[in-house]
Parts: C-alpha cells; sequence; structure tokens
C-alpha cells in the first residue's frame, strides 16, 4: 500500500519559513518598505545565550553590509525578539518595531555594520528539551536577518550554553572556552555564504560517535541512544555520499558532515548537518528500505544549500532535487521497483493538489492555501517533474544536465530558467514546451533562449 501521508509529513520544515509569505501572503498594515530593505548582508555576526528554563535568549546580531548603506532605513524582522538597542559605530540609531518589522532610520554617515542587541522567548525556531535545545528553522526568530533565500551571507556565531552539552553548528567551530560561570561559550565560522534560513545549531547530553568515509568525517549525535545503535541508524551515509556526489559532480562542500537524531518527527537541513528525528528514522531498524530522510537531507548539502533558490517562488528547486534524489538514490541501492514505489508516493501526493483544485505550476508565485497543498506541489510535482525530464533526455543526458547546472552555480542562487538552460545547453534539447506546461506561469510563460 502506498504510503501517500509520507509526501512529506516531515522533511524540511523550512517549508513552514516559505509558508509565512505564500501561504498566508505578507503581513499587512505595515509601511511600504524603502529602497534600503533591499540591501544584502555579506556576514552576520552573532552572540547568542541560552537560558533553557525559561527557554528564553539574550542575544547580539552584527550585520556586516560590506559597505557604506547609503539609505533612508533598513528593514528585518523582528518577531516575538524584544529590541533594546541599534548601533552602529557604537553610536545609538533609532528604531522603531512595526508588526513585528524591526526598521533602523539611517543618518548619512552610517557605516556598513549595524550591530542589534534584543532579547525574549521566542515563538517559533527554537525546540528546547529537558536535556537539549535545537533550532526549528525560523531563524530570524532567534537572530536578526533576512528572510529571503537568495541573500546568502557568511556567519560567525558564539553561542553560550551549559557545560556539559555537546554542541554542533553551522559551519566548524573554531574555539571552546569554559566561563567562571560554569557555562561553554563555543564560537562557529562558516566563510561560505549560506542564506540564513539555514543557520543552526543542535545542543545536548548527546552520544556521540563519527567515522571517517573517503575525504569527509560522519559524525552522529543522539539523545539516549549509544553509539553502537547511532552507527546502525546511519550506516548507508557513505554510499548515499558516493552515490549523490557522483551525481552531483563536485565534492561535498563540508569536511565534516553531523547528523543529529532528536525526538519526535523533524527532517531538517542546515548548512553543514541536519536534524533527523526518531519518528522518521528509527523505522529503518525494522526494514533498511526505510532510509528516506537520510539522504534526502544529505541531497541539500548540495542542492537546496549549496545551489540555493533566489526566492521562494523557486523553492521546487531545493525541494523537488532533493525528494526526486530519494527515488534515485533508492532506485540505484534496492532496485527499479523502489523507484516506481517513489513515483506512486509523488503521484499520490500531487492528485491531493487536483482534487483540491489547486495544481499549480511549480513556479507559482502566489499563495497556497495550506502547508500540506504546498508539498504537492514543490516536493511532490518538483520530483515528477524530474522524472518526466530523465525520460525525455534519457539517462545519460539528464545526469549530465544536473552535473553542469550543480558545477556552474555551486554557491550561488538560481532561478528555474537557469536549470531549464542547463538541461537545454547540456543536452541540446528544446524544453521550452515542458517547462511551460510543468513550471513557469501561464499568464507570464517563459521560454528558452533557444525560442
Amino acid at each position: 500500500m502506498v504510503d501517500a501521508g509520507r509526501i512529506w509529513s516531515g522533511v524540511c520544515l523550512c517549508l513552514s519559513v516559505a509558508c509565512a509569505y505564500s501561504c498566508a501572503g505578507a503581513p499587512r498594515g505595515i509601511e511600504a518598505p524603502s529602497p534600503a530593505a533591499a540591501l544584502n548582508v555579506e556576514r552576520y555576526y552573532v552572540l547568542l545565550e541560552l537560558d533553557i528554563p525559561t527557554k528564553s535568549v539574550r542575544g547580539e546580531t552584527t550585520l556586516d553590509f560590506g559597505r557604506p548603506l547609503g539609505a533612508r532605513e533598513v528593514r528585518f524582522p523582528s518577531h516575538a525578539l524584544v529590541i533594546d538597542e541599534v548601533t552602529s559605530a557604537e553610536r545609538a540609531l533609532p528604531f522603531r518595531v512595526l508588526q513585528d518589522q524591526l526598521v533602523i532610520s539611517l543618518s548619512a554617515d552610517t557605516n556598513g555594520e549595524i550591530r542589534v542587541r534584543y532579547h525574549g522567548r521566542p515563538k517559533q525556531g527554537l525546540v528546547f528539551g529537558e536535556r537539549y535545545v535545537y533550532t526549528d528553522f525560523h531563524t530570524c526568530h532567534w537572530m536578526i536577518c533576512n528572510e529571503e533565500p537568495g541573500d546568502k551571507a557568511a556567519l560567525r556565531m558564539e553561542l553560550v550554553l551549559p557545560e556539559v552539552y555537546q554542541v554542533v553548528a553551522s559551519g566548524e567551530l573554531a574555539s571552546r572556552s569554559l566561563a567562571m560561570d560554569g557555562r561553554q561559550h563555543s564560537l562557529w565560522s562558516q566563510e561560505r555564504p549560506y542564506s540564513p534560513y539555514l543557520f543552526g545549531f543542535a545542543a545536548g547530553e548527546f552520544s556521540e560517535v563519527s567515522q571517517q568515509l573517503g575525504p569527509t568525517n560522519f559524525r552522529y549525535l543522539g539523545l539516549g541512544v549509544e553509539s553502537g545503535s547511532l552507527l546502525a541508524r546511519f550506516a548507508d551515509s557513505g554510499r548515499m555520499l558516493e552515490f549523490l556526489r557522483e551525481k552531483a559532480g563536485v565534492p561535498l562542500p563540508i569536511p565534516t558532515y553531523t547528523q543529529v537524531l532528536v525526538p519526535g518527527s523533524q527532517a531538517q537541513e542546515k548548512s553543514s548537518f541536519s536534524l533527523i528525528g526518531r519518528e522518521e528514522l528509527d523505522p529503518i531498524l525494522e526494514d533498511p528500505h526505510e532510509d528516506w530522510v537520510i539522504s534526502h537531507e544529505l541531497s541539500h548539502q548540495w542542492w537546496g544549500n549549496l545551489i540555493t533558490c533566489k526566492s521562494w517562488q523557486h523553492f521546487w528547486l531545493n525541494e523537488g532535487l532533493a525528494t526526486f534524489m530519494v527515488a534515485a538514490y533508492k532506485e540505484q541501492r534496492w532496485g527499479k521497483a523502489a523507484y516506481d514505489r517513489e513515483l506512486a508516493l509523488f503521484a499520490a501526493s500531487r492528485e491531493r493538489a487536483a482534487q483540491a483544485g489547486f495544481d499549480v505550476p511549480l513556479a507559482y508565485a502566489g499563495s497556497f492555501p495550506t502547508p500540506r497543498l504546498k508539498r504537492s506541489i514543490v516536493y511532490a510535482k518538483g520530483a515528477q517533474f524530474l522524472h518526466v525530464l530523465r525520460e525525455r533526455l534519457g539517462d545519460a543526458q539528464f545526469w549530465q544536465g544536473l552535473r553542469l547546472y550543480t558545477r556552474r552555480y555551486a554557491g550561488g542562487v538560481v532561478e528555474s530558467r537557469d536549470f531549464q538552460n542547463a538541461l537545454e545547453e547540456s543536452s541540446g534539447q528544446r524544453l521550452a514546451e515542458l517547462f511551460d506546461v510543468w513550471v513557469y506561469p501561464r499568464e507570464s510563460s517563459q521560454r528558452g533562449a533557444a525560442d
């Protein structure tokens, strides 16, 4: 029996970040943003103190724009955070909060860095447990940042946590020290720019085990799970890495990849690690075919993280590809029947959208009625379309086109047209008709350069 509800009950809850805009629409009643709202951040410096008992944070985010701002104001989401102070070059800047938007007024001589101090109890973005805490996407609920996926930035983040906690965070550990109050300070650095929704951390009284698989150090963390059991759950990680690396045509972009096993049904990619819920992974102990969540999140290290959609309108380039790669890996690992089962899951999920009268193009820019319907389009229909392209082009040209796309846009941001152009260039075939049917809204159909 096809498990239609799995597409995708737990996968990549970053979907809810996108849905904050494309499901419910932008907040109303906020003043029209000035041109300054489009300024890109080049680097974030974050200091975050976490109070586990009160589930609260006290933090400081420095936004480095890399150049003088030359604008009247900048805006960032503030959500439930209380803004204590905003400064630039140690000078206070006027600010106001309008419906969860922090609006900072600038002067003519404001330099390229703005520091925001804040505190609060985030309503989203952090999950606190008895012996752990981890980020649950919604990055801009616990730090000041830009929620648009196309604004990639470098990161340095210092976390203040209980001494006994094991910690993993975006980037690599630069230093760790103990303070007089018994708390640890761990500093993490990530020079490659990533989208802020991929910033995060996990900390807790984890067990830990690691293994070197080729050039990559795999690190596994888990609550209440012995090291041997962790290794058993993630036993196929090296095989998945080899498959995905060959299909991508570029190596895994990080030297260490950490998978954190947490309670519940989490399935989330971060810029250098993944959070995986036991409800999603533990079935693998009974049936090794239930490996989808590992391959999906590992796929995102290329498609979604290294290459990121420029806007949420093109989110299918992240999620459709990662979903399809689950099917492709299963075919290589378990045979054609496993691939066909994934295709049946895609079809069943998309059928729900059709029955609801909401089978929209992949690059749909409007609002989605529910996150479930958005999953049916972005994940399931996106993966279906990739299967159609594979059949149209044939295996050799399809994978060759995917490798060209991945190599060309590694480290950058993309729109649907970029993917189309890469496949057309690689294969020598015109795909505008297929992309018009599956991807582009009919009222603003986009055709490839070959037309």
